[in-house]
């Protein structure tokens, strides 16, 4: 009974010193996105309607994430975002993540996301994608709390490729 004891207590003593390197955190970007290529080619067949994005839509994102950082280097959230790709509006649902080290004042970034997103294009009710973001950047503290980055790297989404050219501020 004294072993279960020792290891119940050393389970709760982890357990709540793991909260406390946990913080909350928020960030706010926005992207203007390069379209590059189609992934897929398509055999056009009876009912369809073209691509989901044309040869050069380009387009903009604006994105709000919520999450929680470990450690001081690794950031996890969820965000949501508004796309418009050339008038064609969508919105997209992801889980970012993020790491650089928060100790130096101009530091390296790397940013991954992953989620579910519609546009209301060409064909009925719009189409969805899962898309994928892999982005390198710089992160920059202006002080203990507020920080802006720049960054870039590739989406794939909409059966396209497209450079994003991302800033924001993390809080």
């Amino acid at each position: 009974m004294k072993k279960f004891t020792t290891i119940l207590t050393f389970l709760i003593c982890s357990f709540f010193l793991s909260f406390g390197q946990i913080k909350y955190t928020g960030k706010i970007e926005t992207s203007f996105l390069t379209y590059l290529t189609n992934t897929i080619i398509v055999d056009a067949d009876v009912g369809w309607k073209g691509y989901h994005l044309n040869d050069g839509q380009n387009g903009i994102d604006f994105n709000i994430v919520n999450g929680i950082r470990f450690k001081n280097d690794i950031s996890i959230g969820v965000g949501l975002g508004y796309l418009n790709f050339e008038s064609i509006h969508g919105y997209s649902i992801f889980v970012d993540y993020e790491y650089y080290n928060s100790k130096k004042k101009i530091a390296p970034l790397t940013n991954y996301k992953i989620g579910f997103n519609k546009i209301f294009n060409q064909y009925e009710n719009g189409t969805t994608s899962v898309p994928v973001e892999i982005g390198f950047g710089i992160i920059y503290k202006l002080n203990e709390k507020l920080r802006i980055s720049a960054q870039s790297g590739f989406l794939f989404t909409q059966q396209s490729l497209l450079i994003p050219l991302r800033v924001g501020v993390r809080f």
